[in-house]
């Protein structure tokens, strides 16, 4: 996904049309830890924005609603954001932008807390290592200040 990245920023710079920014949106999932170190150390040197959840994108989404500190299993989130939304969560809802909308500045700041949380705890933020994180709030805040 980080390649592919890099292949259209570079298209889109010699088109003469470069993108403001490039990021890209990943779970530490199963990968290797080699391969998920490897895509942070590309996205830092040719500067392309990441946001990154460990172990779940679900995290942002539940963030909206507590502050979470204890690593879930993918199915927990899932059970999580069921039972606090009052309806069963469907991945790729097309409605989860607007349901959660008036909960994002919260949101925000407990993944921040959570982010300080795992740093102070490791001495450094290690995304690989850190469970639960998510860094989705930096991209949001990026897309809030071309609304706003």
């Amino acid at each position: 996904m980080v390649r592919e990245a890099i292949g259209l920023k570079r298209d889109a710079e010699k088109t003469g049309k470069p993108y403001n920014q490039v990021w890209v949106v990943f779970d530490r999932d199963n990968f290797p830890e080699r391969n998920f170190r490897e895509a942070l150390r590309l996205c830092n040197k040719e500067k392309i924005g990441f946001a990154v959840s460990n172990e779940a994108f679900e995290l942002w989404y539940l963030l909206h609603y507590d502050y979470v500190i204890a690593g879930l299993a993918r199915s927990q989130y899932a059970e999580k954001l069921s039972d606090r939304m009052g309806k069963t969560y469907i991945k790729n809802d097309a409605g989860m932008y607007s349901r959660l909308k008036n909960r994002q500045n919260k949101a925000i700041e407990r993944a921040k807390k959570l982010e300080k949380f795992h740093f102070e705890k490791l001495g450094r933020h290690d995304y690989y290592k850190a469970n639960p994180v998510t860094t989705v709030y930096q991209l949001v805040e990026t897309l809030n200040e071309y609304i706003h």
